[in-house]
């Protein structure tokens, strides 16, 4: 439904949360970012400072996080795994979610789903990396 309020959860968005960051200054979503290894205190100061809302995180393991974000309100959600160091079949088989974004950097047998179908797939040229492969996910009926 457009205009329908969701949710981004960003998996392993890194020390700097900088995807969970990004859609939140450019989209409506309401956006958490998941990381062990995120920099809360520098996090916390450019959100102040820049006033970006509809932003949180929770410095975890995805694992450790997910009883925490399957019982946010409910809403459609989007998980992106972008460049994460994690099993992503595994998370999305715990999570409740309705669209999934991954982009394998160097464990494609991790990064990318076997187990969902596949939306969209291809390799994403804008990458730095040279892993770039790309897949858009919806849960298996």
């Amino acid at each position: 439904m457009s205009g329908a309020p969701c949710r981004v959860i960003h998996v392993g968005d890194g020390a700097h949360a900088r995807t969970g960051a990004l859609f939140a200054l450019k989209t409506e979503t309401e956006n958490v970012s998941v990381d062990p290894v995120l920099n809360e205190p520098l996090v916390e100061a450019w959100r102040t400072r820049f006033g970006i809302r509809r932003f949180a995180w929770q410095r975890a393991d995805v694992f450790a996080a997910i009883e925490r974000l399957n019982a946010l309100p409910d809403m459609p959600v989007l998980v992106t795994f972008v460049h994460a160091h994690v099993p992503i079949d595994d998370v999305l088989a715990r999570l409740r979610w309705n669209v999934a974004y991954t982009l394998a950097c160097c464990q494609p047998g991790h990064q990318l789903s076997q187990q969902h179908d596949v939306l969209a797939t291809g390799e994403d040229p804008y990458v730095l990396s040279s892993g770039r492969r790309f897949q858009v996910l919806a849960p298996r009926a």
